[in-house]
């Protein structure tokens, strides 16, 4: 067996066809494509095949196509966002509370002494 894949001429050989696996690639890229605008464009839009090929293999493929498919995904209009900026957002979050919590309390842990000033910043910082 290692004889014969050392001589080059069966399945392991060390000559690689790049061509014909490259046009391959190509191939069922341009099949994801077609396909996910086929499902982008179908009415109602095919949510469930978007989520298919956003988890199998190379996901959504290009940034456009992901602008155009994690709307559809979150089931948001992606031309009217919500009128909130980010410290309201923040604070609104259900996890807010909870997260200052934490923190607070992760900071208690710092050692007896530790500079007043270093965990003012490190609490700013998170």
């Amino acid at each position: 067996m290692a004889l014969r894949s050392a001589q080059g001429d069966g399945p392991t050989s060390g000559h690689w066809d790049g061509g014909a696996e490259k046009a391959d690639f190509n191939a069922k890229r341009k099949k994801k494509v077609a396909e996910i605008h086929q499902a982008l464009n179908s009415d109602p839009t095919d949510v469930a095949a978007l989520r298919r090929m956003a988890i199998s293999e190379g996901g959504l493929l290009t940034d456009e196509i992901r602008r155009k498919v994690w709307p559809k995904l979150l089931n948001v209009n992606a031309n009217d966002p919500p009128p909130i900026s980010g410290k309201n957002l923040r604070q609104m979050s259900k996890d807010y509370q909870q997260v200052l919590l934490d923190v607070r309390r992760s900071l208690r842990r710092f050692p007896p002494g530790h500079e007043e000033r270093r965990i003012a910043k490190g609490n700013r910082s998170l």
